[in-house]
């Protein structure tokens, strides 16, 4: 088996709860969460989905409710450095860095599909964490990306309708791709 037939082969067994792109459910916005049990509950789904797909394909690194056809406002991050799932609930972006940042981004509802995105290169979020705790972050380019691509699927976005058309396309070989996609600045003339 070639290494396409192999992707589209682990694609096929992925979690039945992740949906894909063309689910209407993706274009939807998603609405707050208040209850206590439903954060708990949501929080465990997402960190199961996320955990299956990260062990068999290499690959995600958060993942929004909408994805799983839940349509609340709340996503879940793997912590690289903590080796731990972050749970992050009504979250809002509240600033936005003057500075861009281009990187080529996938969508694990998506997948194999691939674009360039030029994104703001920091945020500060709003956010509430898994036990209720209200907390207002900046954070770091790679963290600030992969929320800002999560709340857009809050929010009913897409990576691709933010993409450069000209960048779309499928990437099957996922060890040479996360190899050399490095988050990059943008000058502020190639932005504008």
């Amino acid at each position: 088996m070639n290494l396409i037939e192999t992707r589209w082969t682990t694609l096929a067994t992925l979690p039945p709860e992740l949906r894909w792109f063309g689910d209407p459910v993706l274009r939807a916005p998603a609405l707050p969460l208040t209850d206590p049990h439903e954060i708990q509950a949501l929080s465990a789904d997402l960190a199961r989905v996320l955990g299956t797909i990260r062990a068999q394909t290499g690959l995600g690194r958060a993942i929004a409710a909408p994805q799983i056809g839940v349509l609340r406002r709340m996503f879940v991050a793997y912590d690289l450095d903590t080796d731990r799932y972050l749970t992050y609930v009504n979250p809002v972006i509240t600033a936005k860095s003057a500075e861009h940042g281009r990187y080529q981004e996938m969508c694990l509802s998506g997948m194999p599909l691939a674009a360039t995105v030029i994104r703001p290169w920091e945020i500060e979020m709003d956010y509430l964490d898994l036990n209720g705790t209200s907390h207002r972050e900046t954070l770091d380019p790679m963290r600030s990306r992969i929320a800002q691509h999560e709340i857009d699927h809050l929010d009913g976005i897409l990576f691709t309708d933010r993409a450069d058309p000209k960048t779309i396309g499928f990437e099957f070989d996922w060890a040479t791709l996360r190899q050399r996609n490095v988050l990059s600045k943008v000058e502020d003339s190639a932005w504008t």
